[in-house]
């Protein structure tokens, strides 16, 4: 089981809502502006639903952390990204770069915590084990624990025969909880860890930092089409994660559109971010 554990309802079952959409460099903003809509409505008892999994490919982004934006020369990092045409955009959930593009899935998981309240490696977990499960009948599975060199690297990055496949962020908004992942499903990872590389190797430029980034090395990740090419299309591992989860917790179903969101206050704090923190003159 995967949610039933933690979501509370008098109910048969509870209520998931599915969102998909995929976001160009215009409107990428908007994914994380519905994603907080969502988990404060949800932790307000708002939202018409009890889970949502939202998906939401894009066009060529990178993702950066708060903890990129303190690069001793983070514009010229910045540059690096721009002159490979990826936007960048800070994100709310996570803490270092990462990248996006339309061979990779961006997925989050996001409920509201009911009489017991999942531990934050509880969380994380759920959506491990809905991967899990999802590869299940293609004889493979991912582990957890820290991919050094990879980008972003954390405890729950996911693995396949050692190599990365995955990355997971969290964030919580009272009862709301909300895990996030990225999954690079085909196309060149061995291009997206060397963007990221170059990006780290302008920003430092050789100084000493506080903040330890990542010594990144492209041959400790992959793709899943390397060990299941049939999950390598958007759609496919979207209706699979779907569907697993259907089988696992036999929620009801309701397929929303992101406009369906009521998330425009959020969209604004996401463009004020951006514009503070991204296109500030130096000094």
């Amino acid at each position: 089981m995967l949610l039933n554990d933690y979501i509370t309802t008098d109910r048969a079952s509870y209520r998931l809502a599915v969102i998909k959409s995929f976001e160009s460099q215009a409107s990428v903003k908007r994914t994380f502006a519905i994603d907080d809509a969502i988990l404060h409505q949800l932790d307000a008892k708002a939202f018409p639903a009890d889970a949502v999994l939202h998906f939401w490919p894009c066009e060529p982004t990178v993702f950066l952390g708060m903890q990129d934006s303190r690069l001793p020369h983070f514009h010229d990092a910045l540059a690096v990204l721009q002159d490979s045409a990826y936007v960048p955009l800070l994100r709310s959930a996570g803490g270092l770069a990462v990248v996006g593009d339309p061979e990779v899935m961006n997925v989050t998981l996001l409920f509201r915590a009911g009489n017991k309240r999942p531990s934050l490696d509880q969380g994380y977990q759920c959506l491990t084990d809905l991967v899990n499960q999802l590869l299940r009948p293609y004889h493979q599975h991912v582990t957890t624990g820290e991919v050094a060199a990879s980008y972003c690297p954390g405890r729950y990055d996911l693995s396949i025969a050692g190599r990365k496949v995955a990355g997971l962020a969290q964030r919580r908004v009272g009862d709301a909880i909300g895990i996030y992942m990225y999954i690079s499903l085909a196309g060149d990872q061995a291009a997206r860890a060397n963007l990221i590389k170059a990006f780290y190797a302008r920003g430092k430029q050789g100084e000493t930092t506080r903040i330890q980034y990542p010594d990144i090395d492209p041959e400790v990740m992959t793709t899943l089409e390397t060990y299941v090419p049939a999950l390598r299309a958007l759609d496919s591992f979207s209706q699979q994660c779907v569907n697993t989860l259907v089988t696992l917790d036999e929620p009801y179903v309701n397929y929303m559109a992101a406009e369906q969101v009521d998330y425009g206050d959020y969209l604004l704090k996401e463009h004020q971010r951006n514009q503070r923190l991204l296109h500030k003159e130096e000094g």
